[in-house]
Order: structure tokens, then C-alpha cells, then sequence
């Protein structure tokens, strides 16, 4: 097998309470399995050869809670009234009212405010 045939194994990393942190390539699980930054807990049938022996490719790994494997990307919230709603705690900004909620522009659109984050509030009807 090349690398190109290989590219479809995949490691699930999970945490120490087995929940999922990341998934990475055939090369890393390896690499983790090899410096003993992780148990594995599942391979593929697949092996993999190299100048100092054949591994098997992991598919499953478990690594301790003080690894920091993947690095979390910042989620972007896209700009929707329900992200808006829910940025405001479901209540008007004005009152506190959670009752007949609609988008507030700060700056009215027809004086040139925009529908942007720092523009738009919730309000009551």
C-alpha cells in the first residue's frame, strides 16, 4: 500500500472518559501509539510496513487528559435571529421582556445600520 491508498484510515482520539477529541491521519495514530501518548483501544485489519518492522494502523486511541492532542478551533456563530436571541438571553434588551421578541437594528437599516452583531438587539413589540 502507498500513502494515497492509506488515506482513508483515520484514529478516533478520545478523552479519558472516552469521549471524542479528534480525529487524525494514519501517520499520527501511529506516532501517538509510539511515543506512548495513547492507548490504543481498536486497530484496522490494515498493517503498515517500515524498515523496522509491520504495525498495525490504529483506529481507535484513548489519551490522557493532561495531552492536549487538538487544539479547539473558535466556533463562528453565523448571524441569525435565533443566534441573535440566543446572544441576548431570550429578552428584550430594553425591558427584560421575553414576550413578542423581534430584532431591534440599534442603527435603523434606513438611516445605513447594518445587520451585524454590534448593530442588532432583541425587542419587544
Amino acid at each position: 500500500f502507498g500513502d494515497d491508498d492509506l488515506s482513508g484510515f483515520r484514529g478516533l482520539v478520545l478523552d479519558l472518559s472516552y469521549r471524542p477529541v479528534n480525529v487524525v491521519c494514519w501517520k499520527r495514530a501511529i506516532c501517538l501509539e509510539f511515543m506512548e501518548k495513547a492507548d490504543v483501544l481498536e486497530y484496522y485489519d490494515q498493517t503498515v510496513s517500515s524498515p523496522s518492522g509491520s504495525f498495525y494502523i490504529p483506529a481507535v486511541l484513548r489519551v490522557p487528559q493532561l495531552l492536549q492532542v487538538v487544539k479547539r478551533r473558535r466556533v463562528k456563530h453565523c448571524l441569525s435571529r435565533k443566534n441573535i436571541l440566543f446572544r441576548d438571553g431570550f429578552s428584550c434588551q430594553y425591558c427584560s421582556s421575553e414576550d413578542d421578541l423581534t430584532i431591534d437594528h440599534v442603527i435603523p437599516a434606513s438611516r445605513g445600520g447594518k445587520w451585524e452583531w454590534e448593530n442588532l438587539g432583541n425587542c419587544m413589540l
